[in-house]
């Protein structure tokens, strides 16, 4: 829980979304500038969130308590500068250096089990 951040290198092989980016892609709103002049289009980001608890069996599929959260640790490990490319290092480290840091203490946990389910099944599922 409380061991150091993986070096970028380290994280950038993990493709959550399986969309040929690493960690999970997210498209910008607003487009942060990710040197002089060039702003990124979409932000390739890697979360790590530790939390402890009591959690209620709801029933057979699922369960619902508070938690206490102890990190909450989000980076850029990549993105993608609009109308070009893959950022490069720099403009990565310095869309990573500006991300906004967030606390959490405390939070609710609600487990669902989803049998057999793809991600599309699982999110219909759930939201």
């Amino acid at each position: 829980v409380n061991s150091a951040w993986l070096p970028n290198i380290a994280l950038v092989d993990n493709d959550q979304d399986l969309d040929g980016n690493p960690g999970v892609t997210v498209d910008f709103m607003g487009r942060p500038l990710v040197d002089g002049l060039a702003r990124a289009d979409q932000g390739y980001i890697a979360a790590r969130v530790a939390f402890g608890g009591s959690v209620t069996v709801v029933d057979c599929d699922d369960l619902a308590g508070p938690v206490a959260v102890s990190r909450f640790d989000t980076h850029f490990v990549g993105c993608h500068v609009a109308g070009g490319s893959h950022c490069s290092a720099p403009q990565r480290d310095l869309l990573d250096a500006s991300r906004p840091l967030y606390v959490a203490t405390s939070a609710t946990l609600t487990a669902r089990k989803v049998p057999n389910a793809t991600c599309t099944v699982a999110r219909a599922t759930l939201f």
